[in-house]
C-alpha cells in the first residue's frame, strides 16, 4: 500500500477504508457503495487514489472519480 492510497476493503463488520482518513478515524459503512463514496470524499480532501477491494480482498478495476455529485468526468 503506497501512502497516497485509501483502501475500500472488506471487514467481519461491513466495509472499511484503510488508512482511515482524518475524517473518517475507523469508521465501518453496512455497504461497499458507501465506502467508496466516503473514501472518494476523503481523497478529493486529501488528494489521494482510492483503491477498492471485493469481498474476497483481491482489487477491483472501476473506474473512479472524486466527482460525487454524480456527473460524468467528460461532462
Amino acid at each position: 500500500m503506497r501512502n497516497n492510497e485509501l483502501h475500500v476493503v472488506p471487514t467481519a463488520e461491513g466495509w472499511q477504508i484503510t488508512p482511515a482518513p482524518e475524517n473518517n478515524q475507523d469508521e465501518t459503512f453496512d455497504t461497499r457503495t458507501e465506502a467508496v463514496v466516503a473514501a472518494l470524499h476523503a481523497a478529493e480532501i486529501e488528494n489521494l487514489d482510492v483503491i477498492v477491494h471485493s469481498d474476497d480482498g483481491t482489487i477491483v478495476n472501476m473506474p473512479l472519480t472524486s466527482d460525487i455529485s454524480g456527473k460524468s468526468a467528460a461532462a
